[in-house]
């Protein structure tokens, strides 16, 4: 099944072929799984299609990783029922389901939807659901959840709302439709969950682990993506959750009691293992832990001084309070100061198949 994303206008659509033999190849050489990003295309990927990917995620006892079809609290097309599209097809066919920043997909209905997460976790299904720790996202401003008559009504929002990530100025209807127009890949940031909900998620035990759904930044002087490594932290636009999330989510154990320190830790590394682990990757055996044998990826904080700096204004400033990072076993930030030329860490792949 190999699926393509293109764009007709300022909507995009998927275009799958259930006809090949991409999904063995790709697996068989060391793919994790197949991500699901549905959202970006409600109207472009069919039932029959969602069905075919995790009965091959099943067959091969991989997990699919989820953006699900409606970001939204109103019924009847609500974030409560895509949900439950994949965790129906998980129980029937089996593999992995992991639902991405689910917090901004169900809104107000999170919580119910990860009680169905519960349930399903008990009825010995490998679910989870990821959480990163702000109530705002990132995205392309040709998002279909973006659209008005779905942002409006079903999320409870508006265009002032979303932010554009170049200029850092919330849109208006006129510069909307002006980008739909004329750049709907336009990067923005805007409004979705409340901090009520994206919090009570976030210290959920068990259901959840701790994401960042990184997006690329843009530098705002040229407009151009910040890729390469020595691109300055300041200057840039975008969302801040690449830089902070982790050392946010440290803060808020220390500042505000969300939960204990080491549920904290399991949510950003063995939970997140584990899952991986049995989703079949192998090698995940040897990650979010530390023990003998295992692989010396290793961060060394100050649970007392561990900040994140990010901000909507300053979106790349780096978290403080971490003064060491080992990766395979080799120190790539000493004395809170990112080394150069030092690049020791190994790709993660399945077991190659034959």
């Amino acid at each position: 099944m190999a699926s393509t994303l293109f764009r007709i206008g300022s909507r995009f659509l998927w275009k799958t072929e259930t006809g090949s033999n991409s999904s063995d190849s790709t697996i068989r050489r060391g793919a994790l799984g197949f991500a699901v990003p549905v959202g970006y295309a409600v109207d472009g990927i069919t039932a029959r299609e969602i069905i075919g990917i995790q009965k091959l995620a099943g067959k091969y006892g991989v997990a699919t990783f989820v953006h699900a079809r409606f970001s939204s609290q109103a019924d009847p097309l609500s974030g409560a029922l895509a949900t439950s599209e994949f965790i129906s097809n998980l129980g029937i066919y089996g593999g992995g389901l992991l639902f991405h920043h689910i917090h901004q997909q169900a809104l107000g209905t999170t919580d119910m939807v990860l009680n169905r997460i519960d349930d399903a976790r008990a009825n010995g299904l490998n679910v989870l659901g990821e959480i990163y720790p702000y109530n705002f996202g990132a995205t392309i401003v040709a998002a279909d959840y973006l659209v008005p008559s779905n942002y409006g009504p079903a999320m409870g929002r508006t265009y002032s709302d979303i932010t554009e990530s170049a200029t850092g100025k919330p849109l208006t209807k006129e510069r909307y439709e002006e980008l739909m127009q004329a750049a709907p890949t336009t990067a923005v940031t805007f409004l979705g969950s409340t901090d009520e909900v994206m919090l009570s998620a976030l210290a959920r035990p068990g259901t959840t682990v701790v994401g960042s759904d990184a997006f690329p930044l843009t530098i705002l002087a040229t407009g151009e993506n910040a890729f390469d490594w020595d691109t300055p932290y300041e200057g840039l636009g975008g969302h801040p959750r690449g830089a902070g999330s982790y050392a946010l989510v440290l803060r808020l154990v220390r500042e505000d009691d969300l939960m204990s320190l080491m549920t904290a830790l399991g949510k950003m590394s063995y939970d997140v293992a584990r899952f991986l682990e049995d989703s079949g990757v192998s090698l995940m055996a040897y990650k979010g832990r530390i023990q003998v044998g295992a692989d010396a990826d290793i961060t060394i904080f100050d649970p007392e001084t561990v900040t994140e700096n990010s901000t909507m204004d300053e979106p790349g400033l780096p978290s403080t309070g971490i003064p060491y990072v080992l990766v395979n076993g080799t120190i790539v930030v000493k004395d809170s100061e990112v080394l150069e030329g030092v690049y020791p860490g190994q790709a993660v792949r399945m077991p190659v198949r034959n």
